[in-house]
């Protein structure tokens, strides 16, 4: 169990960006810690997030945390300076398709020294970090959230499982002791990656969910309603679909030289180990990951990690093989099927290389930007 101490040095502000089930388990337990917490969320969501503003905060429940308990949240607004002013750390804990406009939106509050850090990635350091820097501000990305949480109420987040370890990285790649030294602060787990294209390479989320999720499709459509999407969803041969997946990622990442970029499966078990997670393949590691046995998503909810993984995780590392030559047929296939399925062009509105500032770079050049 992980177990945070406050002391009153390590007190931060601390604004978190997103109202979901990921950003109310980050506020709520960021000020059951402690620490003073200022939720944002975009107004459209206003009456979700409703009955958190009316109880003045969130209930944390879940195995191995703490602690746990009612959380207050004093100020929650849906205007974003409100929220950011006075902040020494901004968790961005939104799907990547809203990132574009979240951080529209942050980057003219930002002040000198403010620490930004977006939950997960998604390759933000790249398509981000310049905007954030030019207000003296820092960004900084994790490779995956420190959570697996769900909203089982109103006001009732339980939280599955805690990472064991939580890899970031600042856009500037010189700036990462700096981030570390605060978020260590917060989360003692999180550890230094070299730069954002480890983060970034090294998310589990798009290698699991858009494999799951398509493989699955007709089933979770049928059944609607609480779907075990690892458990029932991660059989041996989506595991194996999954591994394959993974195998083009890796062989990106060698050619790009991008250092600490790891399988899989060792990264399940480094974020899992003391849930039991262990095995050689996708599917063994899934199996004996007590985290995710009760993890159950309604049918609308699993579209989303359609909508957000293939554009934004897989449409990313396409681009990539075909900058450096590498095949990708498994993710690629996985795009098309998932375009099929959506009626969506994820291969137009995903993340290319012009976003990332690689486009026009020889593989030369972008290996030297990962070598600083």
């Amino acid at each position: 169990m992980i177990r945070y101490i406050m002391t009153d040095k390590a007190k931060k502000a601390l604004t978190v960006v997103g109202g979901g089930y990921g950003g109310l388990a980050i506020a709520g337990e960021l000020s059951l810690q402690g620490h003073d917490v200022k939720l944002f969320e975009f107004p459209e969501f206003a009456e979700s997030i409703a009955p958190v503003r009316a109880a003045g905060g969130v209930n944390i429940t879940g195995q191995e945390v703490e602690p746990t308990g009612f959380a207050p949240l004093p100020l929650i607004t849906h205007t974003m300076a409100e929220a950011t002013e006075g902040a020494d750390v901004i968790f961005v804990v939104l799907p990547a398709f809203a990132h574009d406009r979240a951080l529209s939106e942050l980057v003219p509050t930002l002040s000198e020294g403010q620490h930004v850090v977006v939950c997960t990635g998604y390759w933000a350091g790249l398509k981000y970090g310049a905007a954030v820097a030019s207000k003296g501000a820092i960004l900084s990305e994790n490779a995956i959230f420190v959570y697996a949480s769900r909203r089982v109420g109103p006001t009732e987040i339980f939280i599955d499982g805690v990472k064991d370890e939580i890899p970031v990285a600042a856009f500037d790649p010189s700036m990462t002791p700096a981030v570390l030294k605060c978020l260590t602060e917060i989360y003692p787990q999180m550890k230094a990656a070299s730069s954002t294209f480890e983060t970034s390479l090294n998310s589990p989320n798009p290698m699991l969910h858009p494999a799951i999720a398509i493989l699955n499709i007709g089933h979770i459509e049928m059944k609607k309603t609480d779907f075990s999407f690892y458990f029932a969803g991660v059989g041996s041969k989506v595991g194996a679909c999954i591994d394959a997946v993974d195998r083009e990622r890796l062989a990106i990442a060698h050619a790009l030289g991008v250092p600490n970029v790891v399988p899989l499966v060792e990264w399940m078990k480094r974020f899992y180990g003391r849930y039991g997670a262990s095995g050689q393949n996708t599917y063994e590691v899934i199996r004996s990951n007590s985290a995710y046995s009760q993890i159950e998503w309604d049918y609308p909810f699993v579209l989303r990690y359609i909508d957000e993984d293939v554009p934004f995780g897989l449409v990313p590392l396409s681009r990539l093989g075909d900058l450096l030559s590498v095949d990708t047929p498994t993710i690629d296939g996985l795009i098309d099927v998932a375009c099929a399925l959506q009626d969506v062009d994820y291969w137009s509105i995903g993340t290319g290389a012009e976003r990332m500032g690689l486009a026009g770079r020889t593989v030369e050049e972008i290996r030297q930007m990962i070598a600083g």
